[in-house]
């Protein structure tokens, strides 16, 4: 206890220690005896760059020479950059020569390049956070500015980088608007366990932060999605997220590299007179983008005749036929078809975002503010995020630099959605419910008595009042978030550097949840049928500290050498304490201490990983690059013989261009402007065990029932002590290329991964008792593919008109499993009655399996002697497989002077997907594809057992009987996934500044923004094919989705 107590304190003080150090350095940066030049700060230096003929160059780098930092032009030319009176800015741009400007007392400059030049000079952030120009770099990376993460904004970030990049593939979940989303980079690398993910690293300056999943469960009776870690991060924070995709461009992180990193570089302050205020704000409407296809023509009843007491729409015709409905009351018979659309509110999400910046000589800092509220689709259902941010950076002396950063996230959720088969989820009831019953009827919802109102009550146990689910039932939760950083730096001389720098990611939550009393049980009368309360309160802490002592510098005239020596220590903690009631005692009263069967709780675990790493950068002449590094980890989970590893990467780059002209003494070909060739190859890891899972634990508990007896469990897994990290083998070949003066680009990469060593929960036989398997290393999952970004500019005078489009293929597959173990089920569920979701050796990963009808020699389906279709028992017959064949977006922007217009269209092509939800509405004959064949006269095209053909005519509620439902013929619910959408479009127009006159405002932009405008094609009907209830490894099948929605919106940012 006094150890834990020692921690918890030491981690409040590194808190305490990072926000009293900066003012101090702040205070102290300010020293008016100080007049070097070096030590004079930056102040922000605007501009525009044009061409020979006056039209904006875009895309051109301006960098201040001797340092990294660099900018990129905009759509109109502009630039602004942070700079030293008495530095030199250095702007060049494909197809011009590069131009050299001091920097004065002006804080304006205007550039105009000249003809000639080819050489690139983008920055991008790459491993450990380090700036690095992208021509030197022997991998691909691909960049996407903060800007246009906000323009269209979305409440999860993640699904804001939808068809902005290739080779990433971002999965929404129909969960609702706090809910999660699955990003993967190249493909899926391993095999689950219990603690193991295909989703990349994600790092906020140099620091790992969580991006914790809780959409996992997959269980057809019902789950629940609490949202990912990476949302609650604030995109106005946001300067830019570089995307390292393969494992030779993320080695540097070891066991954590192995799917890909994204680095995402938070906004820092600038010098300037006085204080710089930014602020913005913007509010959208969203409303179901796609509503089921339902029919609308027959109500409640079965075999055509009416039946109160009937599940299903299988009645009568509907014609206004007066009958005594569910309430008891005699009225018409009539549907509605916009029943769901008027229980549903219209969603309403608003952000407002302040940000003030400025500093001392010195210091400089930045202070920012936002929040987010969203108001849902179901009724009484909200979601508030509050961000607060300070970044404060001191050059000290002109030796030491101080860099200190506190971002703070609370988050509030009311009412998430419950998701797939949950008895509470709404829109799972709604689609199977007779289309003669009416939501309206349902409220109230609760009976002199206090109990639920319910259409059947008979189905007690399957269904809820959804007016009761909402406003009886509930589910809160609320989660403080702190994501740190200090760095310290000093260079001993212009070549030698030494950072030290600490991080943490602290969060605690707190989550309780209800099933309201007042369910009546028809069998014992009770009225807290399936009550209960739950409450947890969950404490997370990531810390690590790292150090990189760096050298770079010129050797002699023609080479450059950059070598590097550093290491991680990073400490892991989780704690999680509650219990749940049992059945509620009273209605309405929520204490863990009052239910028929409290049930407290606790876990706790603690890992470390302590790391050394080394990297070398040799350069000949700018234009041939060579780079190697070297990682070792020590990791606690593991045993002590196998808990050391290491991992090497090595890239080769050269720019054409220049390695022509400097070997053969002549131009390149006029029409190329820029080549560049890499390959790269590299090894990372990943450890996919939780901690102690490689110690044999007895669980303790209470037994069940009446006796709460002292219950002691014996582990259900076997362990292996000898188990070693997953390995992540890549290799890539790639070449970039501009034509007609940076007007049309490509970039091109080929990549092969072999994931081998994988851990796997192997089975073994039930006599053992050891009923979770054992952990071996075994198999080999492959990726392989290309990805391509091409971009070009085909209009550039006054409007400039650029494209952007990505394009990728991957092809997954699993090589080998095991010696004993050929299957791998994705789908945690594995008793599904419906569908199984497979990793099977030899096959592509992402099989679907399930039943097919039955089929004789020649694949004629059987028919029964009734005329009814027979099903197979065979659950086994391979479907489809969820994963695309390709991935493309199409991003246009426009600008003509303060005019800007864009928009994004996504595809993804290939791929099958499964619907629950459409087996369950033509079970119960609310589908619209159930009206055909009503009174008879189908005659399903198939033979008897006899091989005769089948004559006998069936209806359509003889059909669906047989081959929808819970247990359905699942390949009549299987389709392709291919979709079309346009996914964002922004219009938007920069107010020139001269029109506020002396008024202190400038730089005012307003925009119309929309997401998910249009659904251009797609092939299931009434559902998004973005309605996965959940990110694990098993996506491409859907049960009750919330609907995914179409937002339209307006936004507003100012600057003071």
């Amino acid at each position: 206890m006094r150890k834990s107590k020692v921690k918890h304190c030491m981690t409040w003080l590194m808190v305490v220690v990072q926000f009293a150090v900066l003012p101090a350095v702040y205070a102290g940066g300010n020293d008016p005896n100080s007049n070097s030049h070096n030590s004079k700060h930056s102040v922000a230096i605007s501009g525009k760059v044009t061409g020979p003929d006056g039209n904006p160059v875009v895309g051109a780098t301006v960098t201040v020479k001797g340092t990294n930092r660099a900018v990129a032009t905009g759509a109109d030319g502009s630039f602004t950059i942070d700079a030293k009176s008495g530095e030199t800015l250095v702007i060049s741009a494909v197809g011009f020569a590069t131009q050299e400007i001091a920097v004065g007392s002006n804080t304006t400059v205007a550039v105009q390049l000249a003809a000639g030049g080819t050489q690139l000079s983008e920055v991008v952030v790459t491993a450990l956070g380090i700036k690095r120009e992208k021509r030197a770099l022997g991998y691909s990376a691909q960049n996407v500015t903060g800007e246009s993460l906000t323009k269209a904004r979305e409440v999860n970030i993640l699904n804001s980088l939808q068809g902005k990049l290739a080779g990433v593939e971002i999965n929404k979940a129909g969960t609702g608007p706090a809910g999660s989303s699955r990003i993967t980079i190249r493909g899926n690398n391993f095999l689950p366990t219990p603690n193991g993910t295909n989703q990349p690293l994600i790092v906020v300056d140099g620091i790992p932060m969580d991006n914790y999943q809780t959409a996992t469960g997959q269980s057809e009776y019902g789950s629940f999605d609490g949202g990912n870690g990476l949302s609650q991060i604030n995109p106005d924070d946001i300067e830019d997220i570089n995307v390292l995709k393969g494992p030779a461009a993320s080695a540097l992180y070891g066991i954590r590299g192995g799917n890909g990193v994204l680095v995402i570089t938070t906004k820092k302050g600038v010098k300037r007179k006085g204080l710089g205020v930014k602020f913005n704000t913007g509010v959208t409407v969203e409303n179901p983008l796609i509503y089921p296809e339902l029919q609308n023509e027959y109500g409640q009843g079965s075999d055509g005749l009416f039946d109160v007491k009937a599940g299903g729409s299988w009645g009568p015709k509907i014609t206004g036929q007066q009958i005594t409905d569910w309430t008891g009351q005699s009225r018409p018979m009539t549907a509605d078809p916009n029943d769901l659309k008027n229980f549903l509110q219209q969603g309403v999400t608003t952000n407002n975002a302040i940000e003030l910046s400025g500093g001392g000589e010195k210091t400089v800092f930045r202070i920012s503010y936002s929040n987010l509220y969203n108001k849902g689709l179901l009724p009484n259902s909200t979601l508030r995020r509050d961000f607060a941010s300070v970044n404060i950076s001191s050059q000290v002396t002109n030796a030491f630099l101080v860099e200190g950063r506190v971002n703070y996230t609370n988050e509030r959720t009311k009412n998430r959605p419950q998701t797939s088969g949950s008895p509470s989820n709404v829109f799972a009831n709604y689609y199977a419910m007779p289309r003669s019953i009416h939501l309206t009827d349902m409220n109230p919802y609760q009976d002199a008595e206090g109990a639920m109102v319910l259409w059947l009550p008979t189905a007690y146990s399957t269904l809820r009042n959804p007016y009761w689910t909402q406003y009886m039932d509930f589910n809160n939760d609320q989660t403080d978030r702190f994501l740190t950083m200090i760095r310290l730096e000093y260079k001993f001389t212009n070549w030698l550097k030494l950072q030290v720098r600490n991080g943490m990611d602290m969060r605690q939550a707190f989550n309780e949840s209800a099933n309201a009393y007042g369910i009546r049980d028809l069998g014992s009368g009770a009225l807290n049928f399936g009550s209960g309360y739950q409450a947890y309160k969950t404490r997370s802490l990531e810390s690590n500290t790292d150090f990189l002592l760096a050298a770079n510098r010129k050797v002699a005239d023609d080479w450059s050498l950059g070598l590097s020596f550093g290491g991680n220590s990073q400490y892991s903690k989780f704690n999680n304490v509650g219990g749940t009631t049992g059945l509620l005692d009273l209605p309405g009263v929520y204490s863990l201490n009052v239910g028929t069967l409290p049930r407290p709780s606790s876990d706790f675990s603690e890992s470390k990983i302590n790391s050394l790493y080394g990297f070398l950068n040799v350069g000949f002449r700018n234009y041939l690059f060579f780079d190697a590094t070297y990682r070792n980890d020590w990791v606690s989970v593991l045993s002590s013989g196998n808990r050391s590893f290491h991992y090497p990467s090595y890239s080769l780059s050269a720019i054409v261009n220049d390695m022509w002209r400097d070997i053969f003494k002549s131009e390149f070909p006029e029409a190329i402007s820029y080549l560049k060739i890499r390959g790269a190859y590299a090894e990372a890891g990943s450890v996919t065990i939780a901690p102690y899972s490689l110690d044999p634990t007895f669980s303790i508990s209470r037994g069940y029932g009446d006796a709460n007896l002292l219950v002691t469990s014996t582990p259900s897994t076997l362990f292996d002590p000898n188990i070693k990290p997953g390995l992540v083998k890549s290799s890539e070949i790639g070449a970039e290329i501009k034509f007609f003066n940076n007007r049309l680009g490509a970039d091109f990469t080929y990549y092969t991964k072999d994931a081998t060593n994988q851990i796997l929960q192997a089975p073994l036989p039930i006599g053992t008792g050891f009923n979770g398997g054992k952990f071996i290393n075994a198999g080999k999952i492959r990726n392989q593919g290309y990805e391509f970004t091409v971009t070009a500019t085909p209009i550039k005078k006054n409007l400039v008109w650029d494209i952007v489009i990505n394009y990728n293929h991957n092809k997954n597959e699993v090589i080998e499993l095991s010696a004993d173990q050929k299957t791998f089920y994705l789908q945690g569920d594995v008793n599904s009655r419906a569908i199984r979701i497979m990793a099977n050796e030899g096959q592509p990963y992402g099989n679907i399996y399930g039943r097919d009808f039955a089929r004789d020699a020649s694949g004629n389906i059987i028919v029964e002697t009734d005329g009814t279709p027979r099903k197979s028992d065979d659950k086994n017959v391979l479907l489809g497989n969820f994963q695309p064949k390709y991935l493309a977006g199409i991003q246009n922007n426009f600008s003509y002077k303060g005019l800007y217009f864009s928009f994004l269209i996504d595809i993804r092509h290939g791929g099958q997907f499964y619907s629950q939800s459409l087996a369950y509405e033509y079970a119960a004959g609310t589908a619209k594809g159930t009206l055909p064949y009503r009174e008879g006269g189908m005659v399903v095209d198939g033979v008897l057992d006899n091989g005769s053909k089948n004559t006998t005519a069936i209806n359509s509620q003889q059909y669906w009987a047989k081959v929808a439902g819970a247990e359905p013929v699942a390949s009549q619910f299987i389709y392709d996934a291919s979709n079309v959408r346009l996914r964002e479009a922004v219009i938007g127009y920069t107010i020139p500044n001269h029109v506020w006159g002396n008024i202190p405002i400038r730089n005012v932009y307003v925009s119309l923004v929309g997401r998910n405008l249009w659904m251009i094609s797609k092939h299931i009907p009434g559902l998004d094919p973005e309605s996965s209830f959940s990110t694990t490894d098993a996506q491409g099948w859907e049960n009750g989705a919330y609907p995914s929605t179409r937002s339209f919106g307006a936004s507003l940012r100012v600057e003071f």
